[in-house]
Protein backbone atom coordinates (compact mmCIF):
# COMPACT_ATOMS: atom_id res chain seq x y z
CA UNK A 1 0.00 0.00 0.00
CA UNK A 2 1.21 3.40 -0.17
CA UNK A 3 1.22 6.71 1.93
CA UNK A 4 -0.41 9.46 0.51
CA UNK A 5 0.01 13.16 1.23
CA UNK A 6 -3.33 15.55 0.78
CA UNK A 7 -1.48 18.50 1.41
CA UNK A 8 1.17 17.59 -1.31
CA UNK A 9 -1.07 15.74 -3.34
CA UNK A 10 1.21 12.67 -3.96
CA UNK A 11 2.53 9.67 -2.77
CA UNK A 12 5.63 10.00 -0.15
CA UNK A 13 5.46 6.53 0.55
CA UNK A 14 5.43 2.93 -1.04
CA UNK A 15 5.19 -0.01 1.90
CA UNK A 16 6.02 -3.58 0.19
CA UNK A 17 4.72 -6.38 2.33
CA UNK A 18 5.34 -10.36 1.76
CA UNK A 19 4.09 -12.05 -0.92
CA UNK A 20 3.00 -15.74 -0.38
CA UNK A 21 4.74 -17.92 -3.41
CA UNK A 22 1.14 -18.67 -4.60
CA UNK A 23 0.40 -15.39 -5.08
CA UNK A 24 3.45 -14.63 -6.62
CA UNK A 25 2.88 -17.20 -9.31
CA UNK A 26 -0.73 -15.39 -10.31
CA UNK A 27 -1.63 -12.65 -12.34
CA UNK A 28 -3.10 -9.74 -10.79
CA UNK A 29 -6.17 -9.86 -12.63
CA UNK A 30 -6.15 -13.55 -10.66
CA UNK A 31 -6.21 -11.66 -7.22
CA UNK A 32 -9.36 -11.85 -5.30
CA UNK A 33 -11.02 -8.31 -5.45
CA UNK A 34 -7.71 -6.86 -7.59
CA UNK A 35 -5.68 -6.71 -4.82
CA UNK A 36 -2.95 -8.14 -3.12
CA UNK A 37 -3.85 -6.72 0.62
CA UNK A 38 -7.55 -5.63 0.79
CA UNK A 39 -8.76 -4.82 4.01
CA UNK A 40 -6.73 -2.07 5.98
CA UNK A 41 -7.55 0.16 9.07
CA UNK A 42 -5.60 1.91 11.88
CA UNK A 43 -5.69 2.42 15.51
CA UNK A 44 -7.31 5.65 17.10
CA UNK A 45 -4.08 7.05 18.28
CA UNK A 46 -2.73 6.93 14.22
CA UNK A 47 0.27 4.75 15.06
CA UNK A 48 -0.10 1.12 13.68
CA UNK A 49 -1.95 0.03 10.92
CA UNK A 50 -4.09 -3.76 10.93
CA UNK A 51 -3.59 -5.24 7.77
CA UNK A 52 -5.43 -8.02 5.84
CA UNK A 53 -2.95 -9.94 3.42
CA UNK A 54 -5.96 -11.37 1.36
CA UNK A 55 -3.91 -13.27 -1.35
CA UNK A 56 -1.04 -14.55 1.29
CA UNK A 57 -3.51 -15.51 3.97
CA UNK A 58 -1.61 -13.29 6.90
CA UNK A 59 -2.68 -10.49 8.72
CA UNK A 60 -0.12 -7.82 9.75
CA UNK A 61 0.50 -4.75 12.33
CA UNK A 62 2.54 -2.51 10.59
CA UNK A 63 4.04 0.82 12.56
CA UNK A 64 3.24 3.86 11.15
CA UNK A 65 6.43 5.72 11.33
CA UNK A 66 8.95 2.92 10.11
CA UNK A 67 6.53 1.01 8.09
CA UNK A 68 8.05 -2.03 10.14
CA UNK A 69 6.02 -4.99 10.06
CA UNK A 70 4.48 -7.90 12.35
CA UNK A 71 2.52 -11.21 10.95
CA UNK A 72 0.08 -11.20 13.42
CA UNK A 73 -1.74 -14.34 12.27
CA UNK A 74 -2.90 -16.28 9.98
CA UNK A 75 -5.78 -17.98 7.97
CA UNK A 76 -7.24 -18.31 4.45
CA UNK A 77 -8.51 -15.61 2.45
CA UNK A 78 -8.48 -12.54 5.16
CA UNK A 79 -10.95 -10.55 3.22
CA UNK A 80 -11.30 -7.06 5.40
CA UNK A 81 -10.14 -5.32 8.84
CA UNK A 82 -11.60 -2.84 11.11
CA UNK A 83 -11.08 -1.31 15.11
CA UNK A 84 -12.81 -3.16 18.01
CA UNK A 85 -14.78 -0.41 19.95
CA UNK A 86 -12.54 -0.24 22.65
CA UNK A 87 -9.61 0.42 19.52
CA UNK A 88 -6.71 -1.79 21.11
CA UNK A 89 -8.01 -4.86 19.32
CA UNK A 90 -8.15 -5.26 15.42
CA UNK A 91 -11.16 -7.69 13.96
CA UNK A 92 -9.72 -9.45 10.97
CA UNK A 93 -12.87 -11.73 8.88
CA UNK A 94 -11.05 -14.61 7.65
CA UNK A 95 -13.18 -15.92 4.61
CA UNK A 96 -11.69 -19.40 3.81
CA UNK A 97 -11.82 -20.72 7.66
CA UNK A 98 -15.67 -18.70 8.56
CA UNK A 99 -13.77 -17.10 11.85
CA UNK A 100 -12.56 -13.68 12.98
CA UNK A 101 -9.30 -13.13 14.07
CA UNK A 102 -8.43 -10.68 16.99
CA UNK A 103 -5.42 -9.10 17.06
CA UNK A 104 -4.04 -7.32 20.16
CA UNK A 105 -2.32 -3.42 18.96
CA UNK A 106 -0.13 -3.15 21.26
CA UNK A 107 1.32 -7.00 21.65
CA UNK A 108 0.66 -7.36 17.69
CA UNK A 109 -0.29 -10.68 18.70
CA UNK A 110 -3.39 -12.70 18.04
CA UNK A 111 -5.34 -13.06 20.75
CA UNK A 112 -8.72 -15.15 20.33
CA UNK A 113 -10.42 -16.63 17.49
CA UNK A 114 -14.02 -16.34 17.03
CA UNK A 115 -16.06 -19.11 15.01
CA UNK A 116 -18.84 -17.63 12.97
CA UNK A 117 -21.07 -18.01 9.68
CA UNK A 118 -19.83 -19.08 6.17
CA UNK A 119 -17.84 -17.00 4.15
CA UNK A 120 -17.66 -13.72 6.44
CA UNK A 121 -16.32 -10.95 4.61
CA UNK A 122 -17.04 -6.63 5.33
CA UNK A 123 -17.49 -6.12 9.02
CA UNK A 124 -19.16 -2.93 10.63
CA UNK A 125 -18.86 -1.89 14.28
CA UNK A 126 -22.08 -1.25 16.42
CA UNK A 127 -23.93 -0.60 19.88
CA UNK A 128 -26.63 -2.85 20.80
CA UNK A 129 -28.80 -1.89 24.03
CA UNK A 130 -28.94 -4.02 26.82
CA UNK A 131 -32.44 -4.35 27.07
CA UNK A 132 -32.62 -5.87 23.08
CA UNK A 133 -30.43 -8.72 24.26
CA UNK A 134 -32.40 -11.91 24.74
CA UNK A 135 -32.39 -13.34 28.06
CA UNK A 136 -30.75 -16.84 28.84
CA UNK A 137 -32.85 -19.75 28.49
CA UNK A 138 -34.55 -21.36 31.81
CA UNK A 139 -32.91 -24.54 33.10
CA UNK A 140 -35.01 -27.24 31.77
CA UNK A 141 -34.35 -29.93 28.44
CA UNK A 142 -33.52 -28.71 25.14
CA UNK A 143 -35.94 -26.53 23.05
CA UNK A 144 -37.51 -29.14 20.34
CA UNK A 145 -37.34 -27.37 16.71
CA UNK A 146 -40.17 -25.63 15.66
CA UNK A 147 -43.76 -28.10 14.13
CA UNK A 148 -44.03 -27.85 10.86
CA UNK A 149 -41.39 -27.01 9.19
CA UNK A 150 -39.24 -28.86 6.98
CA UNK A 151 -35.20 -28.04 6.29
CA UNK A 152 -35.15 -27.37 2.48
CA UNK A 153 -32.94 -30.40 0.13
CA UNK A 154 -30.53 -28.59 -1.59
CA UNK A 155 -28.94 -30.46 -4.73
CA UNK A 156 -25.85 -29.35 -6.92
CA UNK A 157 -24.32 -29.86 -10.27
CA UNK A 158 -21.60 -30.24 -10.97
CA UNK A 159 -19.74 -30.88 -7.36
CA UNK A 160 -16.48 -30.13 -8.27
CA UNK A 161 -14.47 -27.71 -9.90
CA UNK A 162 -11.18 -26.37 -11.06
CA UNK A 163 -9.86 -23.72 -9.12
CA UNK A 164 -8.25 -21.57 -11.57
CA UNK A 165 -11.31 -21.06 -14.22
CA UNK A 166 -14.68 -19.30 -13.72
CA UNK A 167 -17.98 -21.74 -13.16
CA UNK A 168 -21.24 -22.16 -13.12
CA UNK A 169 -23.17 -24.28 -10.85
CA UNK A 170 -26.82 -25.41 -10.92
CA UNK A 171 -28.54 -25.49 -7.61
CA UNK A 172 -32.00 -26.83 -7.35
CA UNK A 173 -33.96 -26.78 -4.27
CA UNK A 174 -36.93 -28.79 -2.85
CA UNK A 175 -38.78 -29.93 -0.74
CA UNK A 176 -37.25 -33.13 1.74
CA UNK A 177 -40.33 -35.22 1.34
CA UNK A 178 -42.37 -35.06 -1.30
CA UNK A 179 -39.26 -33.24 -3.36
CA UNK A 180 -41.25 -30.12 -4.87
CA UNK A 181 -39.43 -27.77 -6.24
CA UNK A 182 -39.18 -24.44 -4.07
CA UNK A 183 -39.74 -21.22 -5.67
CA UNK A 184 -37.74 -17.67 -4.38
CA UNK A 185 -35.63 -19.64 -2.12
CA UNK A 186 -32.12 -17.95 -1.50
CA UNK A 187 -29.23 -19.77 -2.51
CA UNK A 188 -25.95 -18.22 -1.57
CA UNK A 189 -22.36 -19.71 -2.83
CA UNK A 190 -18.88 -17.75 -1.05
CA UNK A 191 -20.59 -14.19 -1.66
CA UNK A 192 -22.55 -14.49 -4.80
CA UNK A 193 -26.59 -14.48 -4.59
CA UNK A 194 -29.25 -15.97 -6.30
CA UNK A 195 -33.24 -16.78 -6.42
CA UNK A 196 -34.58 -19.93 -7.52
CA UNK A 197 -37.11 -19.93 -10.28
CA UNK A 198 -40.49 -21.47 -10.56
CA UNK A 199 -38.99 -25.01 -11.20
CA UNK A 200 -37.02 -24.62 -8.06
CA UNK A 201 -33.48 -24.10 -10.19
CA UNK A 202 -31.10 -21.20 -9.96
CA UNK A 203 -27.63 -20.91 -11.75
CA UNK A 204 -24.77 -19.23 -9.88
CA UNK A 205 -21.83 -18.01 -11.59
CA UNK A 206 -18.73 -17.49 -9.98
CA UNK A 207 -16.38 -15.26 -12.20
CA UNK A 208 -12.93 -15.77 -10.93
CA UNK A 209 -13.23 -19.61 -9.65
CA UNK A 210 -12.62 -20.35 -6.08
CA UNK A 211 -9.26 -19.02 -4.64
CA UNK A 212 -7.98 -21.93 -2.61
CA UNK A 213 -8.14 -25.42 -2.41
CA UNK A 214 -10.95 -26.26 0.11
CA UNK A 215 -14.78 -27.05 0.02
CA UNK A 216 -17.98 -24.13 0.22
CA UNK A 217 -21.10 -24.87 1.72
CA UNK A 218 -23.96 -23.52 -0.93
CA UNK A 219 -27.00 -22.60 1.78
CA UNK A 220 -30.47 -21.99 0.77
CA UNK A 221 -33.05 -20.16 3.09
CA UNK A 222 -36.59 -19.62 2.35
CA UNK A 223 -39.66 -18.09 4.89
CA UNK A 224 -41.59 -21.36 5.81
CA UNK A 225 -38.60 -23.81 5.76
CA UNK A 226 -35.81 -24.23 8.13
CA UNK A 227 -31.87 -23.89 6.08
CA UNK A 228 -30.92 -26.20 3.70
CA UNK A 229 -27.31 -26.78 2.61
CA UNK A 230 -24.90 -28.70 0.84
CA UNK A 231 -20.96 -28.50 0.23
CA UNK A 232 -19.36 -28.32 -2.99
CA UNK A 233 -15.74 -28.93 -3.29
CA UNK A 234 -12.80 -27.03 -5.51
CA UNK A 235 -10.19 -29.12 -7.03
CA UNK A 236 -7.05 -27.53 -8.08
CA UNK A 237 -5.84 -29.36 -11.34
CA UNK A 238 -2.42 -29.79 -12.14
CA UNK A 239 -1.33 -28.86 -15.84
CA UNK A 240 1.23 -31.43 -17.26
CA UNK A 241 4.02 -30.12 -19.78
CA UNK A 242 4.60 -31.85 -22.88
Amino acid sequence: FVEYSLEQDKITRMVELPISEDAQKKRRDEYLLDSAHHGLTMNPEGTKLCVAGTMSDYAAIVDRVSFRHTIASKGLKPYWSTNAGDGKHCFISYSGDDLVSVVNYDTEKEVARIPVGDHPQRMRMGKILEEALATAPAPGPPARPAQGKEALRVSIRPRRFDVRRPFRVRVRVTTPTRRLPVAGARVSLAGVFGRTNQDGVVVIRKRRGFERVRSYRVRATRTGYRPGSVRVRSLRVRVQSR
